[in-house]
């Protein structure tokens, strides 16, 4: 079933390692075959006796392949997409844009909830994320989870972390530091990280 069908569920802080693990070494596969996912969301992510599973690789393609067209945009989930496709129409995707992707994902599991689901549109969502605004951390999330998360959805690509990255991160994410230090903030609704409009005028990397 896929992953969003377990939404009004949340993951204890030691059960959500196994699944995100198992995201990021599909991921780390793709990206060492010289493809990019380009579509990871929680529709897209199978559960199948507790294995957690990437498909549908119809939007897949290599490296540095153009992202959005006009009707790409159609198909896509704003909340899930690198926001610098937005930002630089015409914008080259490549590996940072699948982990911006788990990194909104990262959140919903802690949340058992969609991201941006307030949003009365996806250009409401769209604007949103370019203006700066992400969900604040969940109560109980354990505090080194969560700053691996927060920075797979920086807006600047060069500072998310490379699936490597993140696997070393998860594995010393030991059971006795994952409930060292918690959240305290359990308001769902985004919020912004950056000031207003300054994710619009940023520019990043091509």
């Amino acid at each position: 079933m896929p992953m969003e069908e377990t939404y009004g569920n949340t993951y204890e802080a030691s059960g959500m390692r196994a699944p995100l693990k198992q995201v990021t070494l599909g991921l780390m596969h793709l990206h060492k075959n010289n493809k990019i996912h380009c579509d990871l969301h929680p529709k897209n992510i199978l559960i199948n006796n507790g294995d957690f599973l990437i498909a549908d690789y119809g939007l897949s393609r290599k490296p540095n392949d153009s992202l959005v067209t006009l009707l790409e945009t159609q198909y896509g989930i704003p909340a899930y997409v690198d926001p610098q496709c937005y930002a630089q129409p015409g914008k080259k995707c490549d590996e940072k844009s699948d982990v911006y992707s788990l990194g909104a994902i990262c959140w919903e599991l802690t949340s058992g909830t969609a991201s941006f689901r307030s949003a009365i549109n996806n250009v409401a969502t769209c604007v949103q994320i370019l203006q700066g605004y992400r969900h604040d951390i969940i109560l109980g999330t354990p505090h080194n989870f969560a700053e691996l998360y927060k920075k797979c959805w920086d807006y600047d690509p060069q500072k998310r972390p490379t699936t490597n990255k993140i696997l070393e991160t998860l594995d010393k994410i030991s059971e006795e530091t994952m409930f060292e230090e918690f959240i305290t903030n359990n308001d769902q609704n985004p919020t912004p990280i950056l000031p207003i409009n300054r994710a619009v005028n940023q520019s990043g990397p091509d």
